[in-house]
């Protein structure tokens, strides 16, 4: 500001509203500022954030502006929230925004999303705590928001997403190109209804670009983590993944470590810290039927309400269980009841295309297709029907992916 530099870095300086506005008139019009970073002061409020935003906002001052950041300045309030708006539709270069926990109403919102989804060099935004997902606009937020398909890092941890919002999530992160994603301490709690951020990992099957995904604390038990074993089992860049103070459980841990083993996806690592408490699947009183997936004996009845993200990755598991096993569709699975009537999904672009809605009562065997491999075998030839069996009902890891999995059991002292 005094021309020695065309950064302001005040990051946890603890900046009080004299202090700021004593740095503010040393600010020149004719001098262009490239960086503002304010983040961890938590003392100053509009009072002199506003003038100070307004004034960076002159078209020579904020011209060649990359970075921004207000991040955890709790105490700027809506004049400060749209002066900040005006500063992101002012600066044609700014590419890395940061207004995490600073509280926007509904009304400046819309605005604010808006402003990042048009922006045309925006790739680093993050808005965690800001208020998305609190009122009926969120829905024309996230549309904006997503808009921008040159974003490369969302982070949208703290704040509150329903089952819609993860939807629409889960609809819109196809048609960006967005590497890392987080939505740490996102899923709102429905009583009845499992963790809704199982609806966004469901869609990130369609997804190509993703690279890192954050889910702390969402309420990932395991039934979230078969929908993530689904939906992320060939997903061509996912290579970290933290899973932290979820109740994964024994289950959820497995269905991950069965992920991280197999070699059509890329995911190298995940964080559990946190992660080894959960329910069992047998507590799981919702179904009539089976209500876990176990990969060597999946023979089972099974009672799906197709609404659910899990039931649906349940059923195509089994799908994918019986195309593992070469047997046909109709000799694997067995209908009991339908509603409406069921016809068996097809594969388009590699994924099975499953109803979203609906009642499916069947049972589900492989075991003829495995007594028909084992029926070559001589009687007396116990070596030669083990491996047989162990071939078709065990998981085995794809060899480049060992040196992975068996990192992941070392820090899990296993």
């Amino acid at each position: 500001m005094t021309g020695h530099t065309h950064e302001l870095k005040a990051d946890g300086q603890i900046f009080t509203d004299a202090e700021l506005l004593a740095a503010l008139t040393l600010l020149r019009e004719d001098f262009a500022v490239h960086e503002l970073d304010l983040a961890e002061n938590g003392l100053i409020t509009d009072k002199s954030v506003v003038p100070l935003l307004e004034k960076l906002s002159h078209e020579s001052i904020c011209a060649k502006l990359r970075r921004l950041s207000l991040d955890g300045c709790r105490q700027v309030g809506r004049d400060g929230s749209w002066a900040s708006i005006k500063l992101v539709t002012s600066a044609p270069t700014l590419r890395v925004l940061n207004l995490s926990h600073i509280q926007f109403n509904s009304q400046s919102l819309v605005p604010l999303c808006k402003a990042i989804g048009e922006h045309k060099n925006i790739r680093d935004v993050s808005l965690c705590g800001t208020g998305l997902g609190k009122n009926g606009l969120s829905g024309l937020c996230l549309s904006n928001l997503f808009l921008n398909v040159r974003l490369q890092k969302l982070d949208l941890s703290w704040n509150r997403f329903n089952h819609e919002q993860f939807t629409q999530m889960g609809v819109l992160i196809e048609a960006t190109e967005i590497e890392e994603l987080g939505v740490d301490y996102c899923a709102a709690y429905v009583i009845g209804r499992d963790s809704p951020v199982a609806e966004l990992l469901e869609g990130l099957a369609r997804d190509k670009s993703l690279k890192k995904l954050s889910l702390v604390a969402n309420r990932v038990d395991f039934r979230a983590a078969l929908v993530i074993e689904d939906a992320l089992d060939m997903h061509p860049t996912l290579k970290d993944l933290n899973m932290t103070d979820n109740p994964l459980g024994a289950l959820g841990m497995r269905s991950l470590l069965r992920l991280l083993s197999r070699q059509q996806n890329a995911l190298k690592h995940f964080q559990s810290d946190g992660c080894y408490q959960g329910i069992s699947g047998m507590a799981d009183e919702d179904a009539e039927g089976c209500s876990v997936y176990s990969f060597t004996n999946p023979g089972s009845k099974y009672v799906l309400d197709l609404s659910r993200p899990y039931h649906r990755s349940l059923l195509r598991i089994l799908y994918k269980t019986a195309e593992r096993c070469k047997m046909p569709l109709d000799k694997a699975f067995e209908i009991l009841e339908a509603t409406p009537p069921f016809q068996h999904a097809s594969k388009a672009n590699g994924l099975w295309q499953v109803p979203i809605s609906g009642r499916l009562v069947c049972n589900f065997s492989v075991e003829a297709q495995i007594q028909a491999s084992l029926s070559g075998i001589e009687d007396d030839d116990f070596l030669g029907f083990l491996d047989t069996h162990f071939e078709l009902t065990r998981f085995k890891a794809d060899r480049k992916k060992i040196p992975a999995l068996f990192a992941k059991w070392l820090e899990l002292d296993g």
